[in-house]
C-alpha cells in the first residue's frame, strides 16, 4: 500500500485498516520516501504527540532500507536484525531511487522460514536480566541445529547468530547502566574484536572487547575512568553468565588497558606501532577485526581513523 506526502495521517490508518496491512509506504513518482507502520501509530498519534490530521511525513520513518527483488529470505532476515526494522522496501534495482516494487515483513519471513530468529530478537528486547538472556542464547544454539539440518549455507548461519549475539550485548549494557547509581559521565563507545568483530561467531567463545571514551579534563579523568571499569566489569561479568566466556588473556573493557580514552587509545596504538615487536604485532592485528556494539559511533569513527592514519605512516615510512 502507498500513499503521498500530503496524504493525512488519518487517511493512512484508514487505508492500513481497510486493506488489513501492518505498514503504508509514503511515495513519490512511485519512488520510496518513507515508511509508516502499526507502530508509529501507536507509539507517535495514540499516544497524543501527533495529530491524526497532519500529514504522514511527520510521522514516516525516512530513509527506508531497500533491496533488489532478487533479495533472498536470509539476506531480508540479516538486514532487517542489523537494522533493527521489521520492513525492508523492495526497489527495481535495491535503491530508493528506483520503482517501488513492494514490501516485505517480518512477518512474511516467519511465514515463509518458520524461523523464530526474530521472535529471539523481540524477546532479546524485553529482557529485564541476564539469567533470561543466557536462556535466550541457549535457544540461539536450537535455531543454528535446525539451520544444520536444513543445509543452510554456513555463512548466513554465522551471521545470524554473530547479530544476535550482538544484540544480546546491546541489551548487557543497557541492563548495566540502569544498575550503575549514575548515568555515563560522557560518552563511550563499545568495541568487539576476534570472531564477534568478524561476523564469524558460530559456537560460543571467549569474550574480546574494548572501552573508549570521550577525553574528559585532568580533573574529571580518575573518576570517568573508574566509572567505565566499574560498568565495563558488569557488563563482562553479565557476558560471562549468558556464556562468553571471560578472555584468558585479558583483552576485555574491564581491563584497564583495554578502557582507555579516546587519546589514551592513540598513544596506546603508537606504542604497538613503533614498537613491532611480537606481542605489539599481534596486538595490532587483533583490532583489524572490530565491530561497534554500542554508545556514541563518532568516537568509534575517530578510534578508527586513529589506527589507520598510524599503521599507514608506519608503511609509508
Amino acid at each position: 500500500m502507498c500513499c503521498a506526502l500530503n496524504t493525512s495521517i488519518k487517511e493512512a490508518a484508514l487505508v492500513m485498516t481497510n486493506k488489513r496491512v501492518g505498514s503504508i509506504i509514503i511515495t513519490k513518482n512511485n519512488k520510496p520516501l518513507g515508511i509508516i507502520t502499526d507502530k508509529d501509530l501507536r507509539t507517535k498519534i495514540a499516544t497524543g504527540f501527533m495529530s491524526i490530521n497532519h500529514s504522514v511525513d511527520k510521522i514516516m520513518s525516512s530513509p527506508v532500507i531497500t533491496f533488489p527483488e532478487n533479495i533472498t529470505v536470509a539476506e531480508a532476515q540479516i538486514a532487517m536484525i542489523k537494522h533493527k526494522i521489521t520492513h525492508l522496501c523492495i526497489t527495481k534495482d535495491g535503491t530508493p531511487n528506483s520503482e517501488l516494487k513492494g514490501v516485505l515483513s517480518e512477518h512474511d519471513i516467519v511465514v515463509i522460514r518458520e524461523n523464530n530468529a526474530s521472535v529471539l530478537v523481540k524477546e532479546i528486547k524485553r529482557a529485564t536480566t541476564t539469567q533470561q538472556l543466557q536462556h535466550i542464547r541457549k535457544r540461539a544454539h536450537e535455531v543454528l541445529k535446525r539451520y544444520i539440518a536444513q543445509h543452510i549455507p554456513i555463512t548466513f548461519a554465522t551471521r545470524i547468530l554473530s547479530a544476535i549475539n550482538e544484540i544480546i550485548t546491546q541489551r548487557i549494557i543497557d541492563l548495566a547502566i540502569k544498575d550503575m547509581p549514575t548515568p555515563p559521565p560522557t560518552a563511550f563507545s563499545w568495541l568487539t574484536i576476534g570472531s564477534q568483530g568478524r561476523e564469524e561467531q558460530l559456537l560460543l567463545t571467549d569474550q574480546d572487547n574494548a572501552l573508549v571514551f570521550k577525553d574528559v579534563s585532568e580533573e574529571a579523568y580518575e573518576s570517568t575512568k573508574s566509572y567505565f571499569l566499574k560498568l565495563s566489569k558488569i557488563i563482562t561479568n553479565s557476558l560471562n553468565t549468558v556464556g562468553f566466556e571471560f578472555c584468558p588473556a585479558g583483552m576485555m573493557a574491564s581491563n584497564p588497558k583495554w578502557c582507555l580514552s579516546l587519546s589514551e587509545w592513540d598513544i596506546q596504538f603508537k606504542e604497538w606501532i613503533t614498537k613491532p615487536d611480537q606481542d605489539n604485532l599481534m596486538l595490532c592485528t587483533i583490532f583489524f577485526d572490530f565491530e561497534y556494539v554500542y554508545g556514541d559511533k563518532t568516537l568509534v569513527n575517530a578510534w578508527q581513523k586513529v589506527f589507520l592514519n598510524l599503521l599507514l605512516l608506519m608503511i609509508y615510512f
